[in-house]
């Protein structure tokens, strides 16, 4: 357990709440919008279906993810297809079964409650204040319906609540932490030799007789890639939004319909003196200096003074109490009601806010304006064209996905449906491609089963929001064997430093065999061909200045028993041979409630994980491998 708890804790559940997902829209009653007569299925869990089409959409999602952290640009060896595939559906999953614990157990998110983690989120405050405004202005940006968004914040609420009931009653015993922070702040001093097996280079050469038969009984490794060609139709909605021919009167009458919108908003140049009301500062006193401070200003000079001098606030004050340019609804309800309703130039009366006394001065007034038709004429433009696009992107990926379908031996009607030209790539393989071959899900695709050799079109593939494609296979190379010729020298090269890695091992394990029957002393080594170092009160998490096999291998190795060092030693990944001799083993000292605190959170997210697979191990789970 110990082991366990040291390695989940490097990211494994440090928990990360996604507010805006979908998933949960189909694990709370609204299957139905992905239903339909016939309809294949990924798995079912104790008797509730998962359809395949929430389980591409959960894979889709999960490939974006992997895009977007790297910039687009995965580095080869990061994307594992296999491995994507099993984590969508065992999302999915998890998200049954939790679903139906909460329900079973009767978890609840009442409307009040609902309303003040809405309210508590920053991203819809405003100084610190919910803004309703701001609410319903981001939720119409992302297309959220109030509805569908609050769902979404509900289920979220839920899962959280079950999660911390479990992790938040896990504990662990007192001599458990203790012995676990003592070994995990444990410093250990080692020597190392080193056996490098370079020093066995013409001892290795392989004979023309070991080639061929590495060669002979190798044959599978030296293939060349299987490879293919494919034919694609590829739709752009930002190529059909350049395409949009938007006319003078679209223009005009979109102008119309969004005057209001069009205006400016009156903005307002502000200035303010704050001074604080709390427990060293009665309000009463307060409410005296600021009536005071109010009857000694007499003009702009006079506050910009007095702000300096006497405000309390940190951030105006060396500015002379400029609070900067500011619309309707940016600041504080009471100080944003009076800043709209004073002239310029004129000192407002004491205002009461959450933080204190505030005067307010109006600097300077721009009038809200309406913006003209030239102004507007190229965002109009743009809008429309994007609105237009968007429709027809839409109805026309319907037609290429059901054109391909209906026609599975030829994209000929598909690319006319839609006004594209059937284009071609160049040879990529599984791992590797260039252009639109880049695309793992491209990849993926053009070798799955059904398009690679029952050579039908694939399904409509989003290459990424706004950009469709469908394929099929234009040409097919399989695996062919390479000559030996061709492969000689790597193969010379392989058998090379394998024997080079067999000597220094034997070397190695030949001397640790000396150094513990006393045959030979650690100041011996360099003679006999060993580079020798020390490394000083090195931690578990050195990893950086000590190779992680090797520092997993000296913190498993026995503490020294007086005098006598301990031994042992490993064969690198470089092949060398590595000796290493323990000499001192310093324990931590547990005294810190703040990590013991941490390591109780730790514990309660495997706490929490185990509940899960428990979920897992008592569930009906069908899964129709033959759909994914």
């Amino acid at each position: 357990m110990l082991q366990s708890i040291h390695d989940k804790a490097k990211g494994l559940f440090a928990y990360i709440i996604l507010i805006f997902i979908s998933i949960p829209f189909a694990l709370w009653g609204i299957q139905s919008y992905f239903e339909g007569g016939g309809k294949k299925l990924a798995a079912e869990v104790n008797g509730k279906e998962i359809p395949v089409r929430l389980y591409e959409q959960s894979l889709r999602e999960k490939r974006q993810q992997l895009l977007q952290a790297f910039g687009g640009n995965v580095p080869p060896g990061y994307l594992d297809e296999n491995l994507l595939r099993q984590e969508a559906l065992a999302g999915l999953i998890r998200e049954h079964l939790l679903a139906e614990e909460l329900e079973r157990y009767g978890y609840r998110i009442g409307d009040r409650q609902l309303a003040r983690i809405i309210h508590e989120m920053p991203i819809f405050q405003r100084n610190g204040r919910f803004d309703k405004a701001l609410y319903d202005r981001l939720l119409s940006s992302q297309r959220l319906s109030k509805a569908g968004f609050e769902l979404q914040v509900r289920i979220q609420a839920l899962r959280k609540q079950f999660r911390q009931g479990i992790a938040g009653s896990a504990f662990l015993p007192v001599a458990f932490k203790r012995d676990y922070l003592r070994l995990l702040d444990q410093r250990r001093s080692f020597d190392q030799g080193r056996i490098d097996p370079e020093r066995f280079a013409d001892r290795a050469e392989p004979s023309d007789e070991d080639i061929r038969a590495w060669y002979r009984s190798h044959r599978q490794d030296y293939l060349t890639p299987e490879q293919v060609r494919i034919e694609f139709v590829r739709l752009s909605q930002q190529k059909l939004a350049e395409a949009v021919k938007v006319s003078e009167e679209e223009l005009r009458a979109a102008y119309e319909e969004q005057q209001d919108s069009l205006r400016t908003p009156e903005r307002r140049h502000l200035r303010h003196i704050l001074l604080k009301v709390d427990e060293k500062h009665p309000e009463n006193a307060v409410r005296q200096r600021i009536e005071a401070l109010r009857k000694q200003i007499h003009g702009l000079a006079d506050f910009r003074r007095l702000a300096r001098e006497q405000s309390e606030d940190p951030v105006s004050a060396p500015r002379e109490g400029d609070l900067g340019v500011v619309e309707p609804g940016e600041l504080e309800q009471a100080l944003d009601r009076t800043a709209f309703s004073l002239p310029s130039g004129e000192v407002s009366r004491p205002i009461r806010t959450a933080r204190g006394y505030e005067l307010l001065m109006v600097e300077s007034i721009q009038p809200s304006r309406q913006r003209s038709f030239e102004e507007v004429r190229t965002r109009l433009a743009r809008e429309l064209a994007e609105r237009e696009a968007e429709n027809r992107f839409l109805d026309l990926s319907d037609k290429l996905a059901t054109l391909a379908y209906e026609v599975p031996d030829s994209l000929d009607d598909a690319a006319a449906a839609i006004g594209a030209r059937v284009e071609k790539s160049d040879w990529f393989s599984r791992e590797q491609g260039r252009g639109l071959a880049a695309s793992p899900s491209v990849r993926e695709a053009a070798f799955a089963d059904e398009v690679l050799k029952e050579r039908h079109n694939s399904e409509l593939l989003e290459l990424m929001p706004g950009e469709v494609v469908v394929l099929r296979i234009a040409e097919h190379r399989p695996p062919a064997e390479r000559p030996l010729a061709e492969v000689r020298d790597d193969i010379r090269k392989l058998l090379r430093q394998r024997r080079m890695r067999e000597l220094a091992k034997e070397t190695g394990e030949r001397l640790l065999t000396e150094l513990r029957r006393g045959e030979l002393g650690w100041s011996d080594l360099p003679g006999k061909g060993v580079a020798l170092s020390s490394h000083e009160d090195v931690k578990r998490d050195d990893a950086d200045t000590v190779p992680p096999a090797i520092l997993e291998r000296v913190f498993r190795m026995p503490r020294p028993q007086g005098e006598k060092a301990s031994l042992a030693g490993l064969q690198a990944d470089d092949g060398a041979f590595v000796l290493l001799r323990l000499r001192r083993v310093e324990d931590g000292k547990p005294s810190d409630p703040a990590r013991a605190r941490d390591l109780d959170t730790r514990y309660g997210a495997l706490e929490y994980e185990a509940v899960l697979k428990s979920l897992e191990g008592k569930a009906e789970i069908t899964v129709y491998k033959d759909n994914l």
